[in-house]
């Protein structure tokens, strides 16, 4: 790598070619005519529909992120939803999900919540996150049934979840609260381990909502009824624009955007987001052209729900585009826990 130029080492160039190359890859399978008929033709009842029903999602995913930062801090339900609403701006129009590092920036030096327990905290959504991926993955499958194409490919990728799942899970469930005097702990630099010694019953209180059946159970159920909420957001985009299919081809497309998202290899996940939708819908033979005008016109309106509910939410918790990434002295002590 060293002896390319240095503008060949520019991760941004990278990003472009590849969104451009995959772009161009979904273009070359469709009738870009047929496709503006599309757009032309978008029903905008449906698309209130469509923002009404992601408004709702996001307050329930904002209620399971309370309840992961039960042993980590309080902030109340309302300023948390607008926290979501600024993460989801940050990462329409930077790349890398820098959306979850900004959440953690104005949690942190907002509302005085640590940042090691932050951190945990995600880990701990993380695991019922791919828990019911698996779960949506095997519910697309078995609504597939008896579609030409296989689903071996998504088998792979619920295996793959699955394993993740259970390591943090042992993680959470095995981690002692104090840190163990191990070995190679003193090989590592002067002062780190302090460091993690003193941040470390931050992050095992992060991982509090696995170990507890009672709030683990709270994330599952507010988990499978925020997949079903976004499977009904995306069964409205296709009424916005005209696309016939079963309700299955939802659940699929649920899945590639979680997968696409979860995983950002494009600036905004464009081209990625087109490919994996197109794919997603031909297992229910929709035309490759009807398929990238959805596949579009929901990204471009997500995108722009996203950048104008993340504007207002940044205006009334009163943060500047400077903060959302300013790193801050990190509290002492954890803002005193409630469950309420």
């Amino acid at each position: 790598m060293k002896r390319l130029p240095p503008w060949l080492r520019n991760p941004w160039l990278w990003q472009v070619i590849i969104a451009v190359a995959l772009v161009a890859l979904a273009v070359w399978q469709t009738d870009t005519g047929k496709i503006a008929d599309s757009l032309q033709r978008v029903r905008p009842e449906w698309l209130l529909i469509a923002l009404l029903i992601y408004m709702t999602l996001r307050f329930m995913q904002a209620g399971e992120t309370r309840i992961a930062l039960s042993k980590v801090g309080h902030i109340g339900i309302f300023p948390l939803y607008g926290v979501l609403f600024v993460g989801s701006l940050v990462n329409a129009v930077l790349p890398a999900n820098m959306g979850d590092v900004a959440k953690v920036q104005i949690m942190a030096n907002r509302f005085g919540l640590p940042r090691a327990g932050l951190v945990a905290s995600r880990g701990a959504e993380s695991v019922v996150n791919a828990f019911m991926f698996v779960v949506f993955v095997v519910i697309g499958l078995v609504l597939a049934r008896g579609q030409d194409n296989g689903g071996s490919s998504q088998l792979v990728l619920a295996g793959v979840s699955l394993t993740f799942c259970a390591v943090l899970i042992a993680v959470a469930v095995f981690m002692p609260k104090e840190l163990p005097n191990w070995r190679w702990l003193r090989r590592l630099p002067d002062g780190f381990e302090d460091g993690l010694r003193d941040q470390w019953p931050r992050i095992h209180g992060g991982f509090e909502a696995v170990r507890q059946p009672r709030l683990l159970s709270f994330l599952l159920l507010l988990n499978v009824v925020g997949w079903l909420f976004e499977v009904s957001m995306y069964w409205a985009y296709g009424h916005a624009f005209n696309l016939d299919v079963p309700v299955g081809a939802y659940v699929s497309v649920a899945v590639v955007v979680a997968l696409v998202t979860t995983f950002p290899i494009t600036f905004g996940n464009v081209g990625s987001w087109e490919v994996g939708l197109i794919a997603a819908l031909r297992i229910y033979d929709v035309p490759a052209d009807e398929a990238l005008a959805y596949a579009v016109g929901v990204h471009v309106f997500v995108a722009l729900f996203n950048i104008g509910l993340g504007l207002v939410s940044m205006l009334l918790l009163g943060v500047r585009p400077r903060d959302l990434l300013r790193v801050k002295g990190s509290p002492e002590q954890p803002t005193p826990a409630t469950t309420g």
